[in-house]
């Protein structure tokens, strides 16, 4: 924090990109949520996904503590972009990278794992004033609408595509689907998806249970939700969002969705191949296959 005060303090004759990242709202070797003080100033609200039980209050609580510190953190970093005369011409933008380190939510491809915080200020652009934005998007549509915005040329390798338009109320057709894939986290669990505003297929592509990395294990909720978390996945699975928020009504193989199960499988595929997805030409080997080969002297 105080780098980055220090940094923001210093001239700059040069546009200049600076990426802050933070530890809060990720667990501590001993599963806590870095050890602030809870918050229950406006309540607890426990995720519908996970049982609502003292211990699940307890970790909403403390989560609630370390979102709070993570809040007033970057309030001062913004009071000194202020402060330095810098709002002006900065793009501020804050965002995450998966869902909350929670069972069923974090590692998952279920949406409270693909959900993702984004919020942007920038007074150069007009993106002031608390306005919410309900269109599908992807992270990989960021990069894209930077340049669009900045006037820079959008690389045709990359895969997303500008939302610009759309965050300046100019024409601009909205996606129909987003993509959302896993293959490697604490374990080997290749997982591909695509979500609609109202449906969601996983391709779960290897026999497994739900991972729960390391650090949600010490959870005290973990054992509240062991039958559910250690149940065998099934290849697909279907859910009609509108109707089963939660993701636990599997309508695969149900004959009244079962052309709403074949367009998405079908738009799956393509992107995997479009995106030449190296699962197309079987298992992907583990980071720890290539270490252990270099250490056994063997091809890698």
């Amino acid at each position: 924090m105080a780098d980055t005060a220090q940094f923001l303090s210093e001239p700059h004759e040069k546009p200049f990109f600076l990426n802050i990242g933070f530890f809060e709202t990720h667990r501590d070797e001993i599963g806590r949520f870095r050890n602030h003080p809870p918050d229950r100033v406006r309540g607890v609200e426990v995720p519908p996904y996970l049982p609502d039980t003292p211990e699940s209050r307890q970790e909403a609580a403390e989560l609630q503590g370390s979102v709070k510190h993570l809040d007033t953190a970057v309030g001062a970093i913004l009071d000194v972009v202020r402060q330095q005369g810098l709002l002006h011409d900065t793009w501020v933008i804050f965002t995450t990278d998966h869902g909350i380190a929670m069972p069923r939510a974090k590692c998952t491809l279920y949406d409270p794992g693909i959900e993702t915080a984004l919020l942007m200020l920038a007074e150069p652009f007009g993106l002031v004033g608390g306005r919410v934005i309900r269109d599908l998007i992807s992270h990989v549509d960021l990069t894209p609408t930077i340049l669009d915005a900045l006037g820079l040329p959008i690389p045709d390798r990359l895969q997303g595509r500008s939302y610009w338009p759309l965050l300046q109320g100019e024409p601009y057709t909205p996606r129909q689907h987003i993509f959302a894939e896993k293959t490697y986290h604490t374990a080997y669990e290749p997982q591909r998806a695509i979500r609609t505003e109202r449906y969601k297929l996983i391709a779960n592509l290897e026999v497994d249970i739900i991972n729960v990395p390391a650090d949600i294990q010490h959870s005290p909720i973990y054992p509240q939700m062991i039958d559910e978390l250690t149940d065998e996945r099934p290849p697909l699975e279907l859910y009609d969002l509108m109707e089963d928020p939660l993701e636990r009504d599997n309508l695969t193989g149900d004959p009244a969705h079962a052309e709403i199960q074949r367009a998405l499988t079908q738009t799956l595929l393509a992107w995997m191949e479009e995106t030449n997805d190296p699962i197309l030409r079987g298992p992907i080997p583990s980071p720890y296959y290539h270490r252990a080969m270099r250490l056994l002297g063997g091809d890698s």
